[in-house]
């Protein structure tokens, strides 16, 4: 934890003067690392090739866990947190993190189309660096617009949430459109605070989930 809060400031910092370090993301082409050390190449997406040196002090992780060289393999999609102090051209990675396989859109039920919001598009280097949505509500909907849902808690009167690209929508066990949820309708919320002290929320359930009949 220490070494991510070290890191998100770090970058704050880089992007304040004007740095050469940057986050790229892309698909590992060449993947030469022996022991601690080697070389490494990725695409991205608008198709530029980027170098980079391994250092034993290189940073690799996969879902939060740190792994070794061996855990990563051409094909992976990467984000590295790269330092060009030596140049345009080439670069030394700080961090590799090997990202999860891309999840596949769901399909709305009884329509076989996919679900037009959230937007699958897949959450950025911090998010998987730092967890969150650990914080749980309950309350009564009071309003929701496409960027924001307001609750009434009986404890904390009324809160209002931020909605991600990534907010799941849960009715009885099975994800659904926004557009289902109603007003007064209680649910329940998976939750975090942003850096800036926001509220938003991953996911928002409600309705009854039925136990399977013996």
């Amino acid at each position: 934890m220490i070494r991510c809060l070290l890191l998100a400031w770090a970058l704050a910092a880089w992007g304040q003067t004007g740095p050469p370090v940057r986050i790229l993301r892309g698909e590992l082409i060449v993947w030469q690392v022996r022991g601690l050390a080697g070389e490494m190449a990725l695409r991205s997406i608008d198709g530029h090739v980027v170098n980079c040196r391994i250092l034993p002090d290189t940073y690799l992780t996969r879902q939060t866990m740190r792994i070794t060289p061996v855990g990563v393999k051409i094909g992976d999609t990467v984000e590295v947190v790269a330092d060009f102090s030596d140049g345009a051209e080439h670069c030394t990675a700080v961090t590799v993190y090997v990202r999860p396989p891309e999840p596949k859109p769901r399909l709305a039920r009884g329509t076989g189309r996919a679900l037009p919001f959230p937007a699958w598009q897949p959450r950025n280097l911090m998010d998987n660096l730092i967890p969150r949505g650990r914080l749980t509500y309950a309350g009564i909907v009071i309003r929701m617009d496409k960027h924001r849902l307001i609750v009434r808690t009986r404890k904390d009167g009324e809160k209002s949430f931020a909605l991600r690209e990534d907010t799941i929508f849960s009715e009885a066990g099975r994800e659904v459109e926004p557009a289902a949820l109603a007003v007064h309708r209680t649910v329940y919320l998976r939750a975090s605070q942003t850096f800036d002290g926001d509220l938003e929320v991953y996911q928002v359930v409600w309705g009854d989930i039925l136990q399977p009949s013996r």
